[in-house]
């Protein structure tokens, strides 16, 4: 038997029960809300965990996401929402019902078969739960988490029911969601609809990938729960209410320093719902702390970002089974040496500071902008040696130690904690990401370890002794301490690819099977985007923090003020249409250059030429804080550098802009001038350079060949077109002169005095997220339409002839689209 639940008037009015069977009567009488979900109990009775968890959902509006908030917010936000279930995970947008609320919202509603190739008719177990984890891998703002509830479930406002403002909820076609605003929102709810058809449901197999990894999950936390030792107990200890050491918490006190609001927020969000407090309440009792913490990043730069990280925390958290609350969790956020023993069972300490880090290991990786994030906060024990178990060595942040006989012996004052196994996109491990402390105290920011460091004491000593501290093992404890290590970050998932690029660039996994498994990743020394569930770090070949150390990611995003439409309007006018477009679509495109390059291999270079006085290097230089934020943007002396540092720029970049100063062909010696026209000539198609040499240090002399890729978008600066006609048919060249500035130097000088840090970073930095967000395919459509529309122009003799200019303008102009959309989606029509 099958129920769902009802209310005729919303509010506080009671829940009616009734059978599933009669939804749709009980729709059509008039009631005001009825439940979201069919479920196969009543709950008449107080049910045990494991009936609860037995208990089996059917959903009949199918997937479905509540947007509520500011009006304009919430629009532009599920519009956002579904441009992205489109472009990413193909869905047809036909098969949605979209629905106006009346209120200050919109709902949206996904038949389950898209989810699922066999809707089973007895009901899905744990399926709110199941809904949750793929609501946060298509997150974006104002998406409400708490409509994903267990039990009898969340009410739905019924369609065509008279609110109290006058207003009703109802169904629109994709047309009027995309096309609606704050002013007509209400125009469109004033008066009841007639139901709309949709596009009969069919199976996508990107939202089945959703699916069945938010299951996957899901069950593995089920499944965790049923054999994991039970807290209630200790739980219950408190009474509902924060132990006094968490309180000064809560009011700003003893926070340890450096620490993330996102693990804060985690952790109190984690604790709150343990004792059993509402969202109101936790965010009313730890408004100390969130008013006076100091801001980790721009994200949570402010209270009011704090508070809705918290609150989409305590969401998230709520009901949903992959989350639990640990001692160990909350006790990583205390400071050195402050009170916590009542956090602990009887009030009495049960573990130390190393304990505690351990404990809280699972700090959480961040999906999507403003997203709560996808780690668990349950507590880890740390494993301890059985008889048949010679693996004996130890760590934590208070140092290494060894488990003997006589009792635990110090090795080392330099500790590790939350340790990440690091590999290569062929899946090999080549080391180990750790957070090192002294005695204790944090060194700051995270470090590397290879499995080189790892071989021998004198390898593992020359690590350690990079932190001005010592270490006392033996050859043996040292592998044995790479077991540690291995098991660790084995047992709990931890690894990431590693990338030597930096920018946007395409990923093939290790466990890639089709073109659908690449990653389209956005990597910086500091930080990688990556899609969910993916985790990259960069790591620079020569050096770990980068050849170009682009700081883009901690631009703004560009919003509609009134400085960026000044700036932008300025923009337009630095110099003439012609000259603009083609630097700017070539500085554009080179975002997308690695997607370029997946379809059609060629990707031109940009040359910039004219007299002294004419503005090459100032127009560009501001061209390229689009992907700069206040770093100075990497230039290189076309006659001033050896080959080799030229090659490792072009062969470390997948999107930044790699500049070429000066280049001076009759000033320039004949193997120089060879080196860098060969440079730009393989560029084009993207082809390795091979550099081989003999490895002295070889007992037999061997040689040693290394390959890099040439891929970088390139770009070249001189006072004359480009004479060799093999690179200039692969360039898009653009001359500019003094009389292209006349009466515009008030408007690049504006723009040029604003270049660091200012609009052009905030631009580049949306069109991250842009770029991030595009179907492969797209790009390879639009580049191909504008080839055919070429072709149709001139003819396809003339066409085939000068095959590679049209290229070349075919991808400038589609990154005049991509700039297009991303200025579409913050100013709407007026750059268009």
């Amino acid at each position: 038997m099958t129920f769902m639940f009802y209310q005729q008037v919303g509010g506080p009015t009671p829940w009616e029960c009734a059978l599933a069977t009669e939804r749709e009567n009980l729709v059509k009488s008039g009631v005001e809300f009825v439940s979201v979900l069919d479920v196969d109990n009543s709950f008449s009775k107080e049910l045990t965990q494991e009936e609860i968890a037995s208990v089996k959902y059917s959903a009949p509006y199918g997937f479905y996401a509540d947007f509520d908030g500011d009006l304009e917010e919430v629009m532009g936000q599920a519009k956002l929402y579904l441009l992205k279930l489109e472009e990413k995970h193909g869905f047809d947008l036909s098969q949605a019902r979209l629905w106006l609320t009346g209120g200050r919202g919109c709902h949206i509603e996904m038949p389950l078969p898209c989810f699922l190739s066999k809707v089973p008719a007895a009901g899905l177990p744990n399926l709110p739960a199941i809904f949750k984890e793929i609501a946060m891998a298509l997150y974006v703002d104002t998406l409400d988490l708490r409509v994903y509830t267990a039990k009898r479930g969340r009410m739905w406002r019924v369609q065509n029911v008279k609110r109290s403002n006058g207003l009703y909820k109802v169904q629109v076609t994709l047309d009027e969601f995309m096309s609606v605003t704050e002013d007509n929102y209400a125009e469109i709810c004033a008066a009841p609809r007639a139901p709309l058809p949709i596009t009969p449901p069919s199976f996508n197999p990107k939202l089945g990938l959703l699916y069945a990894m938010a299951k996957e999950k899901v069950d593995a936390a089920m499944k965790r729960r049923k054999s994991k030792k039970t807290t209630s107990e200790q739980v219950a200890r408190y009474e509902g209410q924060w132990p006094d050491s968490v309180r000064l918490l809560l009011e700003g006190e003893g926070l340890k320093d450096g620490i993330g609001w996102n693990q804060v927020a985690l952790q109190i969000a984690a604790f709150g719902l343990a004792l059993g407090k509402g969202e109101d309440q936790i965010i009313q009792e730890a408004r100390g702390l969130i008013d006076t913490h100091i801001g980790d990043s721009d994200r949570y730069g402010s209270p009011r970002k704090r508070e809705r990280e918290l609150r989409n925390q305590i969401r998230y958290q709520d009901g949903n089974p992959t989350y639990d609350f640990s001692v160990g969790g909350i006790k990583s956020l205390f400071a050195k040496g402050m009170y916590s023993a009542d956090l602990d069972w009887s009030g009495v300490d049960t573990g130390d500071e190393a304990e505690a880090e351990a404990d809280a290991e699972a700090e959480a990786s961040e999906p999507g902008e403003g997203a709560p994030p996808d780690a668990e906060t349950e507590g880890e024990e740390e494993p301890t040696a059985s008889e048949d178990d010679d693996t004996r060595v130890r760590f934590g942040p208070k140092g290494i130690w060894a488990l003997t006989e006589e009792g635990p012996k110090f090795l080392s004052p330099l500790g590790m904690s939350r340790p990440i196994a690091l590999i290569n996109k062929e899946g090999k491990p080549i080391g180990f990401e750790v957070e090192v402390y002294i005695k204790g105290k944090a060194v700051g920011g995270t470090s590397y370890i290879t499995l080189a460091n790892l071989t021998t004491k004198s390898t593992f000593n020359a690590w350690v002794n990079s932190f001005a501290t010592w270490q006392n093992m033996t050859d043996l404890q040292v592998g044995q301490l790479l077991d540690v290590l291995r098991e660790r970050t084995d047992k709990k998932g931890k690894k990431m690819i590693t990338t030597a690029r930096e920018g946007l660039d395409l990923i093939m996994p290790p466990d890639a099977k089709t073109k659908a498994d690449i990653d389209v990743i956005f990597a910086t020394p500091g930080e990688c985007l990556a899609p969910v569930g993916r985790k990259y770090r960069f790591r620079g070949v020569h050096d770990e923090s980068g050849a170009f150390k682009s700081d883009l990611l901690s631009a703004a995003k560009l919003e509609d003020t009134e400085e960026h439409r000044e700036f932008l309007d300025r923009l337009w006018n630095i110099n003439t249409p012609q000259n603009l477009g083609r630097i700017m679509g070539w500085f554009c495109a080179a975002f997308i250059c690695q997607i370029v390059r997946f379809h059609w291999r060629e990707f031109p270079l940009l040359q910039v030429w004219g007299g002294a006085g004419s503005g090459k290097s100032k127009t560009v230089e501001l061209m390229s804080h689009m992907h700069y934020n206040l770093q100075a943007p990497k230039k290189i002396s076309s006659g001033g550098n050896t080959f080799f540092p030229m090659m490792a720029a072009v062969t470390q970049s997948a999107s930044i802009p790699v500049i070429f100063e000066e280049l001076k062909p009759r000033q320039m010696a004949k193997y120089q001038l060879d080196q860098i026209q060969n440079l730009f000539r393989t560029n084009y198609t993207g082809d390795k350079l091979e550099r081989g040499g003999v490895n002295k240090d070889s007992a037999g002399g061997g040689t040693v060949v290394n390959g890099y890729e040439n891929v970088a978008p390139i770009m070249f600066i001189g006072e004359a077109i480009e004479a060799q006609t093999a690179i200039l048919e692969r360039c898009v060249s653009v001359p500019l002169s003094k009389e292209d500035r006349q009466g515009r130097s008030p408007d690049f000088n504006y723009c040029y005095e604003r270049r660091i840090g200012g609009t052009m970073s905030n631009l580049g930095r949306s069109m991250v997220d842009t770029a991030l967000g595009l179907d492969l395919t797209l790009v390879r459509t639009k580049v191909a339409g504008y080839r055919d529309m070429f072709m149709d122009k001139v003819g396809q003799e003339v066409f085939e002839d000068q095959s590679r200019p049209w290229q070349n303008y075919a991808v400038v102009l589609t990154g005049l689209d991509l700039l297009k959309i991303t200025l579409h989606e913050v100013f709407d029509d007026r750059y268009d």
